[in-house]
């Protein structure tokens, strides 16, 4: 049996995942079904069941990611969990040094079980995405949980996912961007650090860059703001508030081009042609894009054998392991295994920038004929990546 909520008489949390369907929290009444099994990507209203009462360092699995708009200003901030309603989409999430689980085990998408009214979910990410647990680091902390009163539906009955609310893609007036794929061995190895430096690089020498979050966990404020603001500080407290003029935003998210909490809430193909429709609107001089945790995530190695997508790059830069064999293993993958022999290679992270890997680094050159780029080697960094550099080398 369908039931009701009236969001004028209940506060309902929700996390910035849901930042274009705000119209469905503006209605008269939202509609949830408890007898739905959600799918992924689907919206469920649950409850917080008990919000942790200790103060965690990382804000972005522990807090919610709240969304707000003031004096035409675009306000993210981190709040604390409240009991009470929340919004919030089901999916899986794959982040090995911190939550994995979901709907699905993310490592093989055997099935964790339903998600429907009376079951009990957490929070995976930031009050933006919510499942079960397969693995947890450290294997000790609490999660925040939410019982789930059903999924939201429509005025048909019909389930409500986040994808109902894709942005209609851009027409491109200008060429294509100058694209510069980032990708890694890990997480938290330097990525989003590389691509930050790179975007403020460009801006300072007078070019237009944009960055796209391709793959990854929804939290705007883990990545792609943390790459719009450069040195402005992204919120390390509770409450603590960035603001962005929503003209001056040059970055995006898989949100934005496929309507996923994460790219392991849907399917691979389908991910895939989005995001290749989301490129093809894509305006800026060099457009740098990033992809989450490893190359070999299935979400990446997907896109990495699109033609497609591959279309869109003639430059990657990866955040390697600091070893000869590690950055040989990957010019074999990226030449050999994936067939690409026209993309350029370069390497970044500790590998370009720490003293101790220096001889490291000349003897990768010197045999493997592959640049490592320091970020505060500013002109290198330019003549490299730059809009107009040549592409030989």
């Amino acid at each position: 049996m369908i039931r009701t909520i009236d969001p004028r008489q209940h506060e309902i949390a929700r996390g910035a995942v849901l930042r274009h369907a705000e119209a469905l929290f503006e209605g008269s009444l939202l509609r949830y079904d408890p007898d739905h099994v959600a799918g992924l990507s689907e919206i469920v209203v649950g409850e917080v069941l008990e919000p942790l009462s200790r103060d965690y360092v990382d804000l972005r699995v522990d807090g919610l990611e709240i969304l707000t708009r003031r004096d035409g200003q675009l306000v993210f901030s981190m709040r604390r969990f409240q009991p009470g309603l929340i919004a919030i989409p089901v999916g899986n999430r794959y982040a090995p040094k911190c939550v994995q689980g979901g709907l699905q085990n993310p490592a093989d998408l055997s099935p964790n079980g339903p998600v429907k009214g009376g079951t009990t979910v957490v929070n995976l990410a930031a009050g933006n995405l919510a499942g079960f647990v397969n693995s947890l680091w450290p294997p000790d902390r609490p999660l925040t949980s939410i019982r789930v009163l059903g999924s939201l539906v429509d005025d048909l009955g019909r389930p409500i996912s986040l994808r109902s609310f894709v942005p209609t893609p851009e027409v491109r007036q200008e060429p294509k961007a100058e694209g510069v794929l980032v990708g890694g061995a890990a997480m938290e190895v330097g990525k989003t650090t590389f691509s930050g430096a790179l975007f403020h690089a460009l801006r300072r020498a007078g070019g237009e860059p944009a960055y796209f979050k391709a793959t990854g966990t929804a939290c705007f404020l883990g990545d792609p703001l943390r790459v719009q603001t450069g040195d402005q500080r992204i919120p390390e407290s509770w409450d603590e508030e960035v603001a962005i003029d929503p003209r001056q935003l040059r970055v995006r998210d898989f949100v934005d081009a496929c309507g996923v909490p994460s790219d392991l809430s849907g399917d691979a193909a389908t991910i895939v042609d989005d995001t290749c429709r989301f490129l093809e609107g894509q305006t800026a001089d060099t457009l740098i894009c990033e992809l989450a945790d490893s190359l070999h995530q299935r979400t990446n190695l997907a896109l990495l054998r699109s033609p497609g997508f591959r279309s869109h790059f003639s430059s990657l830069v990866y955040v390697a392991d600091p070893s000869l064999d590690a950055v040989q293993n990957f010019v074999y993958f990226v030449r050999e295994v994936l067939d690409w022999p026209e993309v350029r290679i370069a390497l970044a992270g500790a590998l370009a920038t720490d003293p101790a890997h220096e001889a490291l680094r000349v003897e990768i050159l010197a045999r493997l004929r592959v640049p490592c780029l320091d970020p505060s080697a500013e002109e290198t960094l330019l003549e490299w990546a730059g809009p107009g550099r040549s592409r030989a080398g």
